[in-house]
């Protein structure tokens, strides 16, 4: 989805063959595509996980690629990382936040909170909006949430959302 894709490899028979074809593909990717007239750049961040060590079901194994992903991504550009078991529960969060997220505007889960400004003597002069987002009970700080709503490109919609439910 969006700009990612997945690779599926049958019967490597050695994880290192994965490693080899993750690295053709960041080198691939490299090169300049051709879109009309035009020249696109990209970069690219493999995640790979493989079976069984890595999960026993598609579903598995596709969440912890994307998870090595996203600790590529992490670690700069065009490269790829194997996904280990002992990567950061934050990351795994972040996951979860990150698919969480695009339903959070549907189901009206981020909300404006109103902190007032006072001057050097106490007194009320205005107020600022900030964005809650509250799942379930529970507050996600937005230091969590809005680098991923970046990154996902929901930030202006979030903007929006917010502007419209604080007037």
């Amino acid at each position: 989805g969006g700009d990612e894709f997945l690779v599926m490899l049958e019967e490597l028979g050695n994880p290192g063959h994965a490693e080899l074809v993750a690295g053709k593909l960041v080198e691939s990717f490299k090169q300049p595509f051709i879109l009309g007239s035009r020249q696109v750049h990209s970069t690219t961040s493999v995640g790979i996980s493989t079976y069984p060590d890595d999960g026993d079901t598609v579903e598995a194994l596709m969440q912890n690629a994307d998870t090595a992903m996203y600790a590529a991504k992490k670690g700069g550009k065009d490269r790829f990382e194997f996904f280990m078991n002992k990567m950061s529960e934050d990351t795994q969060r972040k996951l979860i936040l990150k698919n969480n997220l695009y339903n959070a505007l549907k189901k009206d889960e981020l909300i404006p909170f109103f902190q007032p400004q006072m001057d050097k003597n106490d007194n009320l002069y205005g107020s600022e909006v900030l964005v809650r987002w509250i799942k379930d009970g529970e507050i996600i700080p937005p230091g969590e949430f809005i680098p991923i709503a970046i990154e996902v490109g929901l930030i202006d919609k979030i903007d929006l959302s917010i502007i419209e439910k604080a007037m």
